[in-house]
């Protein structure tokens, strides 16, 4: 059957508003500071005062595996942070590994890639985790089960 021009198709089966699989987000307080879900899995990505590494690893110790929405936000984002810092770190050594080459063969133009090196991929993370901060404030408070490209799944697992 085709849809008149101009209407959307119907939701696929197993699809709610919201993106919470199997129906609407899941309502209630956190057992630990009595939040509403949507903003516990927010406050995991509010990267102020060490925030998104400390309300994370509260609501991984403290919330039942039957929170999946608070948990799964709550991985994604001690996963997401980690994996930045170590693009950032691994980032410099090899840039800098890179001068030094440059330096003990007196070849500036290599210690220079070297720099260019460490720069690029300091930021290149700094873009992904921006990008992340926003995408996992926005589905976070928004209440929805979303999943990050490459980390979503092994958040998931975990969650």
């Amino acid at each position: 059957m085709q849809n008149p021009p101009g209407s959307y198709p119907p939701p696929q089966q197993g699809f709610q508003p919201g993106g919470y699989p199997g129906g609407p987000a899941p309502t209630g307080k956190t057992q630990t500071l009595g939040l509403e879900y949507n903003v516990a899995a927010g406050v995991c990505y509010v990267p102020f005062c060490l925030i998104h590494l400390i309300a994370p690893i509260i609501w991984i110790a403290t919330e039942p595996k039957t929170n999946k929405l608070v948990r799964l936000h709550a991985f994604q984002s001690l996963i997401g942070f980690a994996l930045v810092a170590v693009m950032i770190v691994t980032g410099w050594i090899v840039g800098m590994v890179i001068v030094a080459i440059g330096g003990a063969l007196d070849a500036p133009i290599i210690a220079i890639f070297g720099f260019g090196v460490a720069v690029l991929m300091y930021g290149v993370s700094l873009i992904l985790g921006l990008a992340m901060i926003i995408m996992g404030l926005v589905k976070g408070f928004g209440g929805q089960y979303w999943k990050f490209p490459v980390i979503g799944n092994l958040a998931e697992k975990f969650a």
